[in-house]
């Protein structure tokens, strides 16, 4: 019988490495055809087969679950993926962080398990949200309970003035209208302001209330129309949901007031049997989505990222220039 060349050191050492990296390593032919896969990758992946069975196949039935993950194995194997470009996804029960590198029409792709690296990310979300949260109730309790009644005693004092104002000069009371009428004025603002702090309607009658009073008020300032509707939404949600629901509609809200120059806006709250929908949806001036890549896209989006991601849900946003916005938020129930 013929003798087998020895295997070099080198190649030794390579295949040692590959097999025993702390990292799931796989390599994929430009056929699609996985030629190695080591322990790691197949503990990421709960495959509970022999690495030999899982060599000479396509990737495809690997991932079969997955069209994301496909498409981005598609996309390094016809060379359009930038090398070692990411992708994170959510694998059964796992978060995986998966690069990959395409050389010599063989793409090596790398798989971490980042699982309890996302549980940290989403408690220390949670609690900074919790924090905010807090934080605003704070305010608006001292609002509230501090300028409130100041205010309501610099009103009181200023009425005692009408008798005299009475038998004075036009001019005084013109000008002690106006006092009155900038003294009502703040306090309507600062009363708002606590409310949206504080926004005991979500707690005592539920987020669709809280959502319509939240409506009704942005369109009695006479700049745009607001229509609101609400599907499927006859039962209260978890108080966490419900008050998480009310933030990203107001910030949703806020920023096509400030934003769209819209002459419509519309809110729509739909109640599926596994999730509830969110809509916001404009009439204005739109923006290019490419602000988003490059983070120019404010604060206001990014907080609502931040709530859609602690509740577990997903966020869309579709808009063009003078095409309006469309905002969609998904959350699991």
């Amino acid at each position: 019988m013929e003798n087998l060349p020895a295997r070099s050191l080198p190649a030794i050492l390579f295949e040692n490495a590959f097999r025993q990296a702390p990292v799931g390593l796989m390599i994929i032919e430009k056929d699609g055809i996985i030629s190695a896969i080591n322990q790691r990758a197949k503990m990421n992946l709960h495959l509970n087969v022999s690495t030999e069975s899982l060599t000479e196949r396509h990737y495809s039935t690997l991932f079969a679950e997955s069209e994301e993950l496909i498409l981005f194995i598609e996309d390094f194997l016809k060379g359009k993926r930038k090398p070692y470009e990411l992708l994170e996804i959510l694998l059964g029960e796992k978060y995986l962080t998966v690069r990959g590198n395409l050389t010599d029409d063989v793409l090596l792709l790398s798989l971490t398990d980042v699982t309890r690296l996302k549980d940290v990310e989403m408690a220390t979300l949670n609690a900074m949200l919790e924090g905010q949260e807090n934080e605003r109730k704070r305010l608006g309790r001292e609002i509230h309970d501090g300028i409130g009644p100041l205010l309501s005693t610099l009103k009181m004092f200023i009425e005692s003035f009408q008798p005299e104002v009475k038998n004075g000069s036009g001019e005084l009371r013109k000008k002690y209208d106006s006092v009155v009428e900038l003294t009502n004025a703040l306090t309507r603002e600062i009363r708002d302001v606590s409310h949206g702090l504080m926004p005991n309607a979500v707690e005592d009658f539920g987020v669709v209330a809280a959502l319509q009073n939240l409506c009704d008020k942005a369109e009695a300032s006479g700049k745009m129309q607001i229509e609101f509707f609400s599907t499927g939404m006859q039962e209260r949600l978890d108080n966490t949901l419900e008050l998480g629901l009310y933030r990203i509609g107001q910030e949703l809200l806020n920023n096509a007031i400030k934003h769209a120059k819209a002459k419509t806006i519309t809110m729509q709250i739909i109640r599926h049997k596994g999730s509830v929908v969110l809509m916001v949806e404009d009439d204005g001036v739109g923006f290019d989505k490419r602000r988003l890549r490059r983070q120019e896209s404010g604060i206001g989006l990014k907080n609502v990222g931040a709530r859609v991601k602690s509740l577990g849900g997903t966020f869309s946003l579709d808009t063009f220039p003078d095409k309006g916005v469309v905002v969609s938020v998904e959350i699991p129930v």
